[in-house]
């Protein structure tokens, strides 16, 4: 359960994608500046994140305590033998559904994986009145437009997004 903890925090704190998690190295973490850098694999856009207290604790709990024995750099290997990174292909969405259906959330025909905690992050961002193309660069998405589709929120909050993506247009 450490493992999938860190996972659906980095997704939820950071709104980090499962390919920026599944390859996150134990050198993307800057212990001294309190930071994680990496380049997203996506987009290719660097990021620089403050390591939060609730982050740094699970990590480090995970390190110690849970991650198998192994001179590989990746953070997240295989539990099971043979103690290797995860395959490219591997979003761990059926991980994350069962701690969604162990918390009592309704995932039918829905998407309960990583990516859905990205939508959450961005809908609670719209929520909080934060401006739309900062949730976008928070995102690493390269147009507010993208973001748009990410927000699960009501109709009020929906027209201040177009009208922020208007504005940001022209």
């Amino acid at each position: 359960g450490k493992m999938l903890y860190l996972m659906m925090l980095l997704a939820s704190v950071y709104g980090l994608r499962s390919s920026d998690i599944r390859t996150l190295q134990l050198s993307n973490v800057d212990w001294k500046k309190q930071c994680i850098k990496l380049s997203q694999q996506k987009t290719k856009k660097y990021l620089e994140l403050p390591l939060t207290q609730e982050v740094c604790l699970a990590l480090l709990d995970f390190i110690k305590n849970a991650r198998p024995q192994t001179i590989d750099n990746y953070i997240f290997i295989r539990q099971r033998p043979p103690h290797v990174p995860y395959a490219d292909d591997n979003h761990f969405s059926g991980k994350v559904r069962t701690y969604f259906k162990r918390a009592g959330i309704n995932t039918d025909r829905k998407h309960a994986g990583l990516h859905s905690m990205r939508h959450s992050l961005a809908t609670s961002m719209m929520s909080d009145c934060v401006q739309i193309n900062e949730i976008a660069t928070i995102l690493g998405h390269t147009s507010p437009q993208t973001t748009t589709r990410y927000i699960w929120s009501d109709i009020s909050q929906l027209r201040k997004a177009s009208m922020e993506v208007m504005t940001y247009a022209e």
